[in-house]
């Protein structure tokens, strides 16, 4: 039998944002033959919810598992299962697949900067708002990118465990987001609450103190 294991977008097997384009796709294989040689690969995009693909790259007689190209572009903010299905040499088969939303693009946030009137050392008093959900939603995802780190809650439950997060960049440069799929989290009336803290953000002031520069 032929396995196939840690498909994985850009080198990361568990994205929590695929770009909308330029992107590589790579995996393993396993199997319980020996001399075991991948033949062909055939590659599918489909959007959640729907059936037919909107990429499909046939059946493409390669070796290749690491890096492969993807041409193809993607709308943003959507949910997509990617599939692969590969053959050996010895006409086994095996397919796996991984579900990931696309990225935000750049011109999309609408969001403005939230922060302290003074400076607070530590971690910030809650941050917190109310807000309905009509019945029947399907779909809801959190977007957060912030300058420090932070925990975030939705009707009194921590949505991720995640810590001093989101890592840390240049951010005169690059500021990185998470996509949080918090659906699960809902019901008729909520309440959101974030608890910010200064994470990375508190440790580049230190070590731009000292001289440090960062590409």
């Amino acid at each position: 039998m032929l396995y196939l294991y840690d498909l994985s977008v850009n080198a990361v097997k568990a994205p929590s944002a695929i770009p909308i384009s330029d992107f590589t796709l790579g995996w393993k294989l396993d199997s319980d033959h020996t001399n075991v040689k991948q033949q062909s690969y055939r590659i599918t995009v489909t959007p959640a919810g729907a059936v037919a693909p909107v990429y499909d790259s046939g059946v493409v007689e390669s070796n290749r598992s690491v890096h492969v190209p993807m041409d193809i572009t993607l709308a943003s903010r959507t949910d997509y299962t990617i599939a692969v299905s590969v053959t050996d040499n010895h006409g086994d088969k095996a397919t796996a697949r991984l579900t990931a939303s696309t990225a935000i693009e750049p011109r999309e946030w609408e969001a403005q900067w939230i922060k302290p009137k003074r400076h607070i050392e530590g971690w910030a008093p809650y941050l917190r708002t109310k807000f309905a959900c009509r019945e029947g939603i399907t779909r809801a995802k959190l977007y957060v990118c912030g300058l420090g780190c932070g925990e975030y809650y939705i009707n009194g439950q921590k949505i991720s465990e995640d810590l001093i997060d989101p890592p840390f960049t240049n951010y005169e440069r690059e500021v990185l987001y998470r996509i949080y799929d918090v659906k699960r989290y809902l019901a008729s009336n909520n309440a959101f609450a974030a608890l910010l803290g200064e994470g990375w953000y508190s440790q580049s002031r230190v070590w731009g103190s000292h001289g440090m520069k960062f590409g």
